[in-house]
């Protein structure tokens, strides 16, 4: 299982941005919600470690992207194309880079393209969303990933 990072970079009440990458290198950059103890629609979600399902389409989005599974008391936390923390109801959206000045990112769609390209030279994985920059996950990937969260042991 290949373990893709997203390192929580910067937090407002504004919202969180972040850097999304494989092995320390990264792929795209990050925009979420503020943190909101987890609310469900309001909220980023836990550090954490989340098994990662590919996606055709779905319901809200007819592009592929992904599914985040496990995560707490939350349901249908995906990856996909947002420039501000408002266009997320807890998901997490890429960019091609950090707006000047705002919590926000640009060129979301573009940034999408490059995730899956990247992404999808894997046939499993998993994301581990960390506070710390550029500290890739240390761990041998486990064969099969529970819903619990505790494999980080934060």
């Amino acid at each position: 299982m290949k373990i893709i990072t997203l390192n929580r970079i910067i937090s407002s009440d504004e919202g969180v941005l972040g850097l999304l990458h494989i092995n320390g290198k990264p792929i795209s950059v990050t925009v979420e919600r503020p943190w909101k103890d987890n609310l469900a629609w309001e909220s980023c979600i836990p550090f954490g470690l989340y098994p990662l399902i590919r996606l055709k389409s779905s319901k809200a989005f007819n592009y592929p992207h992904y599914l985040l599974e496990g995560v707490p008391r939350r349901t249908f936390i995906k990856i996909h194309v947002a420039n501000y923390p408002s266009e997320l109801h807890g998901c997490i959206g890429v960019g091609s880079y950090f707006a000047n000045g705002a919590i926000a990112v640009s060129k979301s769609r573009k940034a999408m393209d490059h995730v899956m390209w990247a992404l999808d030279r894997h046939e499993k994985l998993a994301l581990n969303i960390r506070s710390e920059y550029f500290n890739p996950y240390s761990g041998e990937a486990p064969d099969k990933l529970e819903p619990s969260n505790n494999t980080l042991g934060e």
